[in-house]
């Protein structure tokens, strides 16, 4: 429990002195929940494209998953030139 707290408060000062990227877990959540996506579409598949004639699952699926990409590259890259 104590760890969990010592986790917690150094978590809230790196927040507060800005050190924290957004993009990293905005990026995390758009991969994962893009790659969720894409493969309900291609699993429903079919019945998908019956009644609106493209896949929109497997479509948007893949638009999430190429923007969290670029999110998380994004926050990769700037997380290297800090270190430099």
């Amino acid at each position: 429990m104590l760890q969990l707290v010592r986790l917690v408060r150094r978590s809230e000062r790196a927040v507060l002195r800005g050190k924290m990227d957004l993009r990293k877990p905005v990026g995390v959540l758009f991969v994962i929940l893009g790659a969720l996506l894409v493969f309900y579409g291609l699993l429903v598949g079919e019945k998908a494209v019956a009644d609106l004639g493209f896949n929109a699952n497997a479509i948007w699926g893949g638009v999430m998953l190429i923007f969290g990409a670029l999110m998380w590259f994004a926050a990769w890259r700037s997380a290297g030139k800090e270190n430099r």
